[in-house]
């Protein structure tokens, strides 16, 4: 259908106020810090997440029983963002304005 929701909740407890299990499961792709493994558990089935350091999150697919460890990171700031545009319309291209995304 193409329809994409992004839900964000700071404890199980929390979500489980707002969804009930069998909701969730419409949430087949779910992303999780460091948590118990308790909750770890019931949210992503394997109590992986409590091992997780900080700077560290999981990426979990249960339509593929996908789950892969990786570097979660802010979203850059408006004055970041400005500076690789420029930068990327400074660099040399042999073919001027064809395919630039920017």
């Amino acid at each position: 259908m193409g329809v994409h929701t992004r839900v964000w909740c700071d404890t199980l407890t929390n979500l489980n106020r707002n969804l009930d299990r069998r909701s969730l499961r419409g949430f087949v792709m779910r992303i999780v810090l460091q948590m118990s493994a308790e909750d770890s558990a019931n949210l992503v089935d394997t109590p992986a997440a409590s091992k997780l350091g900080p700077h560290r999150a999981l990426f979990y697919n249960e339509d593929e029983g996908l789950l892969e460890k990786f570097r979660p990171y802010a979203v850059p700031s408006a004055a970041w963002l400005a500076w690789a545009a420029a930068q990327w319309r400074k660099r040399p291209t042999q073919h001027q304005g064809e395919n630039d995304p920017i």
